[in-house]
């Protein structure tokens, strides 16, 4: 009897512990907190009640928690989706040299927060980020005909160690060693 008590206990706590990552991966998405929260409780409540041995009922509530936790997270606004638009337009046309979240945001006339927000949430990731992939990829364009030093300074890169580092992690090989695999098929 101890081992099917344990057997519950297990699932339980498993069940609990899915549910509480899926809801934080819900608030990440920009879902309401206090709503998740009353959508946890509520959830939590009924799968306390629910009688042990009937996973057909825990494995239903356990999807209803999940519909209704997936239906809190915002969709994008309008306001958004022209933002994320005007947002890439102006890393089209930028100097990386001088390209910052504060500065796009300003030109875009939004707070740099908001910015921030707009952009995380329509497309999951940050405006950083995506400075940083606009001035890998551009960098990468330069490589064939500059230095790896040159390319980092014109593609907005302080320091080429950064810009090794970025270049390695993003694209999977070092800017040295894709110039030296551009001159072989070359």
């Amino acid at each position: 009897m101890a081992d099917r008590r344990q057997t519950a206990t297990m699932r339980w706590l498993r069940v609990a512990q899915l549910q509480a990552h899926f809801t934080r991966s819900v608030f990440r998405a920009g879902a309401n907190p206090q709503a998740l929260i009353e959508v946890s409780f509520a959830f939590l409540e009924r799968f306390s009640r629910c009688p042990v041995r009937d996973e057909a009922t825990q494995r239903q509530l356990l999807l209803d928690c999940c519909r209704k936790t997936i239906a809190l997270v915002p969709q994008t606004p309008r306001s958004h989706s022209s933002l994320l638009q005007r947002f890439f337009k102006a890393l089209e046309r930028q100097n990386f040299g001088s390209l910052t979240v504060d500065g796009i945001a300003t030109q875009l006339r939004v707070s740099p927060s908001h910015l921030s927000r707009a952009i995380k949430i329509a497309t999951g990731r940050t405006p950083a980020e995506h400075i940083r992939l606009a001035k890998l990829t551009y960098a990468r364009e330069l490589l064939p005909e500059n230095s790896v030093t040159r390319a980092a300074l014109q593609s907005g890169f302080a320091k080429a160690s950064t810009f090794i580092a970025h270049f390695k992690k993003h694209f999977g090989e070092t800017p040295g060693a894709y110039q030296r695999r551009l001159a072989l098929g070359a």
